[in-house]
């Protein structure tokens, strides 16, 4: 999505999101393109499953629905 766009779905300040997107990408879970003028945003898949799976398997461990949620 482009960057504008989403600013205007989430009604936030442009400096409220460029700071929580640098963030995103610093650690990889979101990925940019830069289209003329435009910054497009990606959500890197991959990396936000291994984000998951690690919390399932260290945060969450004993929360029966989550347990079996991962097993089916």
């Amino acid at each position: 999505a482009i960057i504008g766009t989403i600013q205007s779905h989430l009604d936030v300040p442009g400096s409220t999101l460029h700071h929580h997107i640098a963030k995103l990408v610093k650690v990889g879970l979101i990925e940019q393109e830069k289209k003329g003028r435009e910054i497009i945003c990606r959500a890197n898949y991959g990396r936000m499953d291994s984000l998951l799976s690690f919390v399932t398997e260290n945060c969450c461990r004993g929360i029966e629905e989550l347990t079996e949620k991962k097993s089916a």
